[in-house]
């Protein structure tokens, strides 16, 4: 599927996701909130990525709110996707004596895709995690890989990163990541 992306916000978008997901410390260094950030602008305003990468249709995209996952894609009022981001971060055990997966699974829709986003080289340790902490909700929590995300942009044939470039250097900066 090919999606126009040419619209300034997309391209910006694009070029600046690209860089941080294609940069070789992304999977140690990068700051997990920003790729927040930097994901949620990119779910937003680039035409076909979300449901390229979540496979859910077109959906309005936002952060979590108390109880949610980073990211929260709905159609209208109706939540269909929580991604929650673990790169290189661990579970955390919230007040409620529950893990947070636990907690966000709870307030989610059954019809809901659940995601975790990591990293490829963490994806065996994650899983680890959630077998050890016995994590209820684990069987409902489906896992992605930077790559992937990577995949959804070239899918909708979203506009490359350009090494060097302003957007790109600007991004990977923001997310701490060394800038050659």
């Amino acid at each position: 599927m090919t999606t126009d992306t040419t619209s300034g916000h997309a391209q910006g978008a694009s070029r600046a996701l690209r860089a941080v997901l294609e940069h070789p410390d992304v999977a140690r260094a990068v700051d997990e909130r920003f790729l927040e950030s930097l994901l949620c602008r990119a779910l937003s305003a680039i035409p076909g990525f979300g449901e390229a990468l979540f496979g859910r249709g077109e959906l309005e995209y936002e952060f979590g709110r108390r109880g949610q996952a980073d990211l929260v894609g709905r159609s209208h009022d109706l939540v269909e996707v929580q991604c929650e981001i673990k790169v290189h971060s661990k579970l955390n055990w919230l007040k409620s004596e529950r893990w947070q997966l636990d907690e966000y699974a709870q307030h989610a829709p059954t019809s809901a895709g659940l995601f975790l986003l990591t990293a490829r080289r963490r994806h065996a340790a994650l899983a680890a995690e959630l077998e050890d902490k016995r994590v209820g909700s684990r069987a409902r929590w489906s896992v992605l890989h930077l790559d992937e995300a990577r995949g959804a942009l070239d899918e909708i044939g979203a506009p490359q990163a350009e090494p060097g470039g302003m957007i790109e250097t600007l991004a990977c900066s923001l997310a701490r990541l060394a800038v050659h």
